[in-house]
């Protein structure tokens, strides 16, 4: 599942096509590849160092996706989703963690409650680094990503799953108008540590809230974010 080859902690050791759809992603996350811009196969195998035959596979299912636009005539172009996409975005995302929260809590089980404390442990290790000028912007989103997708995961429900994990790749897309931004790095772990707690506690009422606020708070981020770029004036040659 393209889900799951984007939420992976593994190195680039898969098959031909899922390296060059990790690769492509991480240009779109590190905005190398910008929402809207146009590009090829031809364009990314040169300037991934990678054969033909797998990029066309990669644009191919990540088209499917919805992450790029294979227009007629015209060419490859990134998506770019607008402030009513990311409204619709969050608002499902809200819908699908509510519904998950009152499952998750009585289901998972504490191995799965280890694996989301060294999530929340390797997004506070990134965010730190990048506060010194390192750190991996696709690593972080990748933890965050996957933080939440094992929560709802932890619901056993096999259609909620299947729904939640094509939205988190939009909601990935999403996030990479933000991802060059500052942003307060204690404010999301405090974020991400009451969500886990919930957790902990297996309290889903408590897990709701915790996963809502954060939700409408990114929204929020995100709305701001590609409003802001919105404002830049565009500085032409003369």
């Amino acid at each position: 599942m393209l889900a799951d080859i984007l939420s992976s902690d593994k190195q680039l050791d898969g098959n031909a096509t899922d390296i060059a759809i990790r690769a492509i992603w991480e240009l779109i996350v590190c905005q190398d590849l910008l929402p809207g811009e146009r590009t090829s196969v031809i364009a990314l195998s040169d300037r991934l160092g990678l054969s033909r035959a797998p990029v066309k596979e990669a644009i191919t299912r990540l088209a499917a996706e919805g992450v790029f636009e294979v227009q007629e005539r015209r060419g490859t172009f990134v998506a770019k989703p607008d402030e009513e996409d990311i409204r619709d975005y969050f608002a499902l995302r809200r819908m699908y963690e509510d519904f998950a929260a009152s499952l998750a809590v009585k289901r998972i089980s504490d191995a799965e409650v280890q694996h989301l404390r060294k999530l929340v442990q390797i997004m506070k290790t990134e965010s730190v680094a990048r506060k010194q000028g390192q750190g991996s912007i696709p690593r972080y989103i990748d933890a965050d990503v996957e933080f939440h997708m094992k929560i709802v995961a932890a619901a056993s429900n096999r259609m909620l799953l299947r729904h939640y994990n094509s939205l988190s790749l939009h909601l990935r897309m999403a996030s990479y108008f933000v991802s060059g931004a500052r942003t307060d790095s204690e404010l999301l772990h405090m974020e991400h540590s009451a969500i886990l707690r919930a957790v902990e506690g297996r309290d889903g009422k408590a897990l709701q809230a915790a996963l809502r606020q954060h939700a409408s708070r990114v929204e929020e981020k995100i709305l701001n974010s590609m409003a802001e770029k919105r404002r830049r004036p565009i500085h032409r040659v003369a």
